[in-house]
């Protein structure tokens, strides 16, 4: 186990990783562009899972004849 898993092991069984990188937002002397990375500690069933499960199959669904034809054209195959 690496050094990075005991450490979050302590705070909770699990984790989502996020990265931002947003060039698009204009620098000043507070911003500079950069990529930075957020640890957010999760349990299984913690309240964001259970929020998004509602959605799940919702997200998960077939794509419609229609749908599969729009992007099968969109990246020319």
């Amino acid at each position: 186990i690496d050094i990075e898993e005991k450490v979050l092991e302590r705070f909770s069984s699990g984790c989502d990783i996020r990265t931002h990188y947003r060039p698009f937002l204009k620098e000043d002397w507070e911003k500079v562009d950069h990529l930075h990375f957020h640890i957010h500690p999760r349990e299984f069933k913690d309240e964001l899972y259970q929020k998004s499960q509602k959605h799940e199959k919702e997200l998960w669904k077939e794509l419609s004849e229609k749908e599969i034809r729009k992007f099968t054209k969109l990246l020319g195959e």
